[in-house]
């Protein structure tokens, strides 16, 4: 068997990519289908990361197909083709070809624009080839996908009928010069692998490792007295800036990073570099304010059995104390409610005070900590299993506020 492609036959090579190719695709399409049609749940999304990871596996296969057709051109055509048998079989192949390539390129442009985690089979993330995010594009490309995804039906159908026909009604060597000598044994070996694989990827879903909990907060230190008696709270008061302050979350999902963020927030802010034992933070943010870059994402988040903003739309950090660690940084002790759950949380913060064109002070306060959620109840039932959606949250909150006036 020659591994090159001849004047009267596919080479082993070309066999390997055109049945790899198809049987993956055909996989993948049923797999579309079927999961599709379930309810979200951790196996769906699972699901989903698999067929992501093959689509990124056919993109990569027809890429190499291509160049090795423009280095190993095909054999010629049988003598008993009719010219319209062959037109129709080159206009079938561009068919084939676009599909192969527009299916995956639309798909992983429709994870990038949503900001769907998108791994190679838990290996390594993927690159987003759109930067930022973008709910119309998202959209747009998954109508794009699901008509590649008719289009290819179409052409496998006709590639299979026409290969049919030569095979059975013209008896000549179209459909024998593909499948080689032994045709059952590159599809046993593919079918093999691609059955080992998908058992591969289901029992890689071990949970993930868990990030350190939030710090519990001690006795406040002796320079930062306890705050939490409204009568302790002296030093000056200033506006959250609703417009310029936020709190972003970055959560492991399907084995790669998975962002959102909160855009509404509210509360009040006593604060005093030189007097931080007079100093309070009472901070929330809307649960309905998220934003992920999918609405549909967005409403489900929002509901049981995670952040359920109809019964607690609120997600409040009150400060006990806050003490200062270096130059402009500091940590805020207190605690942080969610759902119908409090735990005490340290967030260590950057403060930058300025003065504006017009003579205001203006704060900005950056802080970072880390949340396990499911102390605090968020995905519960099948999804408290961390091996889909992992436990350690990261949160970034980022406030401007400025100074009130006396």
């Amino acid at each position: 068997m020659s591994f090159k492609n001849t004047a009267e036959t596919y080479g082993t090579l070309a066999r390997f990519f055109h049945w790899s190719v198809a049987l993956i695709i055909i996989f993948l399409l049923a797999l579309g289908l079927y999961m599709t049609g379930l309810e979200f749940s951790p196996d769906q999304l699972s699901l989903y990361g698999l067929h992501k990871s093959f689509g990124t596996l056919v993109l990569g296969l027809a890429a190499l197909r291509i160049v090795w057709k423009l280095a190993n051109p095909a054999p010629h055509h049988l003598a008993s083709h009719k010219p319209l048998e062959v037109k129709l079989a080159h206009f079938i192949h561009i068919c084939l070809y676009l599909a192969m390539f527009g299916m995956p390129l639309s798909g992983w442009l429709m994870t990038s624009a949503m900001d769907y985690p998108h791994t190679f089979f838990r290996l390594f993330d993927m690159p987003d080839i759109y930067p930022g995010k973008n709910e119309t594009l998202g959209k747009l490309m998954g109508t794009a996908h699901e008509l590649c995804a008719y289009a290819l039906i179409g052409a496998i159908l006709l590639h299979f009928a026409g290969a049919l026909k030569h095979h059975v009604i013209d008896r000549d060597a179209t459909l024998r010069r593909m499948l080689g000598a032994r045709p059952l044994v590159p599809a046993l070996i593919l079918l093999a692998l691609l059955s080992g694989t998908v058992a591969w990827y289901k029992s890689a879903a071990t949970p993930a490792a868990s990030a350190p909990a939030a710090a519990i907060a001690e006795a406040p230190p002796e320079n930062a007295m306890a705050a939490t008696d409204p009568a302790a709270v002296t030093a000056p008061g200033w506006t959250i800036d609703a417009a310029e302050s936020f709190a972003e979350f970055t959560v492991t999902v399907e084995g790669g990073p998975f962002s959102g963020k909160f855009t509404r927030m509210n509360g009040t802010i006593n604060f005093d570099p030189d007097n931080l034992s007079g100093s309070r933070a009472d901070v929330g943010v809307s649960i309905t304010s998220v934003q992920s870059g999918s609405g549909e994402r967005d409403e489900t988040m929002q509901q049981l059995p995670w952040l359920a903003a109809e019964s607690f739309p609120e997600s409040r950090f009150i400060s006990s104390h806050i003490e200062k660690t270096g130059e402009n940084q500091y940590i805020a002790h207190g605690t942080l409610s969610l759902r119908d759950l409090k735990k005490p949380v340290d967030v260590p913060f950057t403060l930058e005070i300025s003065t504006d064109t017009a003579g205001n002070k203006v704060a900005k306060m950056d802080g970072t900590f880390a949340l396990q959620r499911l102390d605090f109840g968020v995905g519960q039932g099948e999804w408290a299993a961390t091996d889909i959606v992992a436990n350690p949250v990261n949160v970034r909150v980022s406030v401007t506020a400025r100074a009130e006036t006396p």
